[in-house]
This record gives C-alpha cells, sequence and structure tokens, in this order.
C-alpha cells in the first residue's frame, strides 16, 4: 500500500513511501532522488521493518531523504493512495564476473481511485557491476523476446490511476546546462531532455486519442535527431545507427499525423457541417478509417524491437559516463555549433527568390536547426 497527504505532499516532493508485505514479514520503503531515462530509474531508497501493516515513518533512519518526507509530512497524516498486489519471482544472474543482476518477474494489478491496471513485466536491478550491465541485458531481452520498455514505476501508474484529469502531452523543457561543462557533459545533457520528451509522449500515443501526443513526440524525435547531428562530431560515430533508426522512426510516424491533421484542422474549415449520408461525411468517414489503420502502424512501429533498442543504446549513452574531453569548453563547442549553423542558413538563403521547393524545404530545415541549437544552448 502506498501512502500520502489529502494534499499529494509526498507526490509533490517526488517521494513515494510505501508499507509492504513480503511472506510472513512487513516492510516500509522510502523512495526519492535520483533520475529516471530509458527505464533506467536511479533512487535513493530507505527501509526499516515493521510489525504489522500499520506505518511507522518515525522509525525510518534519519537522512537527507526521510528530512524531505518529515518536512512533507508537517501538519498532515497519511492516508491510503494506491495498491498493489504482485506475486514476485526472483533470480539473481551473473552474466559476467563481478556482475549480479537481480531479475523480477512481476504479475499482478495497480488498484486506485476505483480502476485498476494489470502488471506483467521483467525488472532489473543492479546489485554488482558497472550500469551498462543492465543496458546490455535489457537489449538481450528486447531482442530475444520482443519486450517493449515500461519508463514508468508502479507508483507513478498508480497516481495516473487516481487522477480524474487526463494526462497532458509533454512539451520540449530546456537542457540544465553551464560553462562549466565539458563537451561530452554537454552533449549528454542536450541529448537526455530531447530523449526525455519522446519518451513521455510514447505512452500517451499507445493510451490516449489526443493527437497532440504524437505531435510532441514528433516534435521530440526531431530535436532528438537534430541533437545528434549537431553533436556527431563529438559522439565520433558513437550513435550512427541510432541516428538512421530513428530517421525511420519519425518517417514512420508521419503517416499518422499527417491524418490527424487532414481529420481535425483541414476538413473542419472546408466542411462547416457534414450531413449525414453526404459526400461530405462519406469522405470524412474513409479518412478516419485509413487515419486510424496509421495509428495503428505507429503503435506498432513503439512496440517494435528497433525502437526499444534504439531507445536503450540513447540511454546508455546517457547513463555510461564518458572520459573527459579536455581543451573544449561547453562554451566553446556551443558557440562552433551555432556558427556553422548560422553559416548554413545564408549560404542556403542565396538567392531567395529564385529557389524552388527543394531549395526552400532544404532552407527550412537548416532554420530549424539554427532554431533548436539556441533552444539548446539558451543556458
Amino acid at each position: 500500500v502506498y501512502y500520502d497527504t489529502p494534499s499529494r505532499a509526498l507526490s509533490r516532493s517526488r517521494i513515494a513511501y510505501r508499507v509492504r508485505r513480503e511472506g510472513r514479514r512487513w516492510v516500509q520503503t522510502l523512495k526519492g532522488g535520483g533520475s529516471e531515462s530509458s527505464g533506467l530509474h536511479t533512487r535513493i531508497e530507505v527501509d526499516a521493518p515493521l510489525d504489522d501493516a500499520v506505518p511507522q515513518p518515525q522509525q525510518l533512519p534519519r537522512n537527507a531523504l526521510t528530512a524531505l518526507l518529515r518536512e512533507a509530512l508537517a501538519g498532515e497524516k497519511l492516508q491510503p493512495v494506491l495498491q498493489t498486489r504482485i506475486r514476485r519471482h526472483l533470480r539473481m544472474i551473473t552474466p559476467a564476473r563481478g556482475i549480479r543482476i537481480e531479475v523480477a518477474f512481476d504479475r499482478g494489478t495497480i488498484s486506485s481511485g476505483g480502476r485498476r491496471e494489470t502488471v506483467s513485466e521483467l525488472e532489473l536491478e543492479l546489485k554488482a557491476g558497472p550500469v551498462e550491465a543492465l543496458f546490455d541485458l535489457a537489449s538481450a531481452l528486447v531482442a530475444a523476446h520482443g519486450l517493449t520498455l515500461e519508463h514508468r514505476s508502479k507508483a507513478a501508474r498508480g497516481y495516473a490511476l487516481l487522477d480524474t484529469a487526463p494526462a497532458q502531452p509533454v512539451k520540449a523543457q530546456a537542457p540544465v546546462i553551464d560553462r562549466t561543462m565539458d563537451a561530452a557533459a554537454l552533449s549528454r545533457a542536450v541529448i537526455a531532455t530531447t530523449l526525455a520528451q519522446v519518451q513521455a509522449n510514447s505512452h500517451g500515443v499507445l493510451c490516449h486519442d489526443d493527437p497532440e501526443f504524437l505531435h510532441q513526440m514528433r516534435v521530440g524525435l526531431r530535436r532528438l535527431r537534430c541533437a545528434l547531428d549537431l553533436f556527431a562530431p563529438q559522439l565520433a560515430g558513437a550513435l550512427e545507427h541510432e541516428a538512421a533508426a530513428l530517421r525511420v522512426i519519425g518517417g514512420g510516424l508521419g503517416e499518422a499525423r499527417d491524418w490527424d491533421v487532414l481529420i481535425g484542422e483541414i476538413l473542419p474549415q472546408v466542411f462547416a457541417q457534414a450531413a449525414p449520408g453526404s459526400a461530405a461525411a462519406r469522405l470524412w468517414l474513409a479518412c478516419t478509417t485509413v487515419r486510424d489503420r496509421a495509428r495503428r502502424k505507429t503503435n506498432n512501429i513503439i512496440k517494435s524491437i528497433s525502437y526499444s533498442q534504439s531507445m536503450l543504446a540513447l540511454g546508455r549513452h546517457h547513463a555510461v559516463l564518458p572520459a573527459p574531453v579536455s581543451g573544449r569548453s561547453a562554451r566553446r563547442i556551443a558557440a562552433d555549433i551555432l556558427d556553422a549553423c548560422h553559416a548554413r542558413v545564408l549560404k542556403r538563403g542565396k538567392h531567395l527568390r529564385r529557389q524552388d521547393d527543394e531549395a526552400l524545404h532544404r532552407l527550412r530545415i537548416a532554420v530549424k536547426k539554427l532554431r533548436y541549437a539556441v533552444e539548446f544552448f539558451a543556458g
């Protein structure tokens, strides 16, 4: 059982408190901090035993995380907000010497707000060894069994069930950067931000009808591809395969977006009212049928092995700390990239009035890359 205050103070503080029965014993756990990317959750976790199912947060060890809990509880009491019932099968595996990974096969349900969601997943927890071992195992499992990434924790899924307000599409966020970074740190920060937008909207594309999820996911993919292109010299070919895969993925998602625009924005302007049985109504129905087919294709792309492998490879790049790059500051790299983008725009903008559609399209792409670069480096 997960607990929170009536005002959701714990959720706002990005911490989760639960009481769980494990066999015959009761355990209370507090989780928080860390980061999430490509399904990798890095958190601080504090456990303490309990005599029964009654929460006793004051018995947790004192540290920065429990101090945050005490601050969130000021003047409020805990109450149950969601429940999980999971049958877990555990195995400890050693893919190589010095590496231990706990594999948990979880099946069950998450319940909250009178709604329920089924759980059927493999959870990998690194007990010893480098973090890339997790990505290597996850990649092997995806390739062998066609598994897909779940970016949300069980707590996050439970809170989503509890909320009556529909989920909202996630727009681009500015990366957190500063001039003390080197080239490697700068590229990781920018790529991580674009990757987060893609992954935050992918679940919405699969589970919600709002076409804005697909639009924002495609924006995220364009920004991610742009970031990989801008930092290609610093990456030294490390993500070339993923960049190529993203081009194919982005193209596959474009068809459904085109039909969304036609049905949601263009047809309503053409036909103020489509009478039942009219040619306009039949056209609308035909377009909707093709749009639904394109959406199913989009969903299959997001669930594909190629997509999951690309997300894992990009997450691995973000999680594994690179060797320091000497002599090139983030500020110098950003300036060089902006200069190159600006020069490309000026070159492609020559003789503007005499350019054909293809040349104008190339200019438009160059301007968009310059715009994205300015947004990336605004910090």
